[in-house]
Formats: structure tokens, sequence, C-alpha cells
């Protein structure tokens, strides 16, 4: 699914352009809705293939048998859960950055073609998706998630810090965005599989719609913080914004393991 996402926004960029250049924008657009009408007639025509519900039924029914009754909400009084909706409100405010203004501030800082700087993008989606299938092979044990993503989100903030603060050719810069990318991916699964781990039983779904929901609040700032240091000159700013954002993540990362860690300790106490 990560994957997926990653190779779609990477391929956008040169569909939707391409479309708007041949012959314009509305063009675009239709492009655009006609491959969410294809989408919608693949699942319409798929969908015995994806309805999972035969194959899960009887795990659904023992782990609602199981579980103690609790509230709606109750979930929402978890720490764990709120610092995954901070982790992904972090993620999307630096995603947000590479997506609509590092191009740009790269092209500015290291006097890059603009058609190279328009590849800044498309590099990093192509490699957060190649880094995805090595970082799945990586979380085998999902009490490595912290250390995976600190790894990841750690490397990916050096090569940020990297482009912004050295004097690297172009052609470096398109380097360094591919492996910032692709360490940016490496810490994709575990990012999952960390905020699996914070959600109690039979709440998973809960917690993601939650969780998940820190991606459309962080996108929908990105634009307000970077765009006001391309607003005021200050390129540098951009990649040193999107490398401490990443450094966040790493803390956040952490805390969601901690509090995980300590939610399972008391559910395992009560059991007992």
């Amino acid at each position: 699914h990560g994957i997926t996402c990653n190779l779609g926004w990477a391929l956008a960029p040169a569909f939707l352009g391409g479309l708007a250049v041949a012959f314009d924008w509305r063009t675009a657009l239709w492009g655009a809705a006609a491959w969410a009408a294809v989408v919608l007639c693949l699942v319409l025509v798929f969908r015995d293939a994806l309805d999972e519900s035969a194959l899960h039924q009887k795990a659904r029914a023992a782990n609602i048998a199981a579980a103690e009754p609790v509230g709606v909400f109750d979930f929402l009084k978890l720490p764990a859960v709120w610092f995954s909706f901070a982790f992904f409100l972090t993620y999307a405010i630096a995603l947000g950055g590479v997506q609509s203004f590092a191009g740009e501030a790269a092209r500015q800082l290291h006097d890059m073609p603009v058609a190279w700087g328009a590849m800044v993008l498309t590099l990093y989606m192509v490699a957060s998706a190649s880094g995805m299938i090595g970082g799945g092979l990586l979380v085998r044990n999902p009490e490595r998630c912290e250390q995976v993503i600190t790894a990841g989100f750690g490397g990916a903030a050096v090569c940020a810090l990297l482009i912004g603060l050295t004097p690297v050719p172009a052609a470096g810069v398109l380097i360094l965005v591919f492996l910032m990318g692709f360490c940016a991916g490496l810490a994709g699964p575990s990012r999952d599989l960390l905020v699996k781990r914070a959600a109690p039983p039979n709440a998973t779904g809960r917690v993601y719609g939650v969780v998940y929901s820190g991606l459309d609040v962080g996108m929908a700032i990105a634009p307000a913080v970077f765009g006001w240091m391309m607003d005021h000159k200050l390129p540098v700013w951009v990649w040193i914004g999107i490398a401490l954002f990443q450094g966040v993540l790493i803390v956040n990362a952490l805390k969601v393991g901690k509090s995980a860690q300590a939610q399972h300790g008391k559910e395992q106490l009560k059991a007992a």
C-alpha cells in the first residue's frame, strides 16, 4: 500500500504535467478524474476479492469475546494515541515541505536547471517506495520499530542538512534527495506498526482514523510554514526545517514506543 502511494505521487507530476503541457490544465484535471473513475470501477468489479470478512470473522469474534467492554471513545485517553497523532502530523509537515517547496528551494540554493528542480519530488517518491521494500524486511520484530525509524529519519535529516548547508553540485543534490527518500521509506512500515502497537484491542480502526487525521492537519500547516520561508527568501531554512521536523519524528516515535510498552504492561497485569 505504501509503495503504491509513493509511486502514485512520483508519477503524478509527469502524467498531469504532460497533459497540461500537451493540452491545457482542464485536460489534466479530466485526466486525474478519469484515473479515479477507473479505480472505482476496478473496486466495484473485484469487490468480492477484496472482501476479507470471511477470513477474519472467527478471529474478530474471538477478540471481541475476550476483550473487556470499554467505551467507544475510551482509547482517546491513551497517551500513545496522541503521540502517534503528533508523529503523523510532524511527518506530514516534513513531507509537505518536500512536496511543495523543496524543489524550488534546491534550485535557488544550488543554481539547478528548472527541469532538475522539478525532478526532486519524483526522485524522492521513487526512492521512498524503494526504501519501503527494505523497511518491510527490517520489521520482522515489531519491538524494533523505534530503532528503524530512528535510523531512517536520522539519515533523511542528515541528507536534508547537507543539501541546505553545503555547496554540493546540482547532480549531488539529486543524489542526496534520492538517499533522503530511501531513508524515509525505510521507516514507513515501522511507522504503521508503531501505531498498531499503540492501539488497544478492538480499537485499531478508530485509532488509525484519529492518528491518520494528523496527515491532513500537517499538510494544511506545511504550506504556511515553508511558504513563509520562501516568501522571505530563506530557501536554506526550507531544508533546515525539513530536517528539524524529521528529527522531531524520532522523538515522537520513541515516545509512542515507550507509551505503548507501558500500556501493554498494564493490559498484561489486568489479564493476570
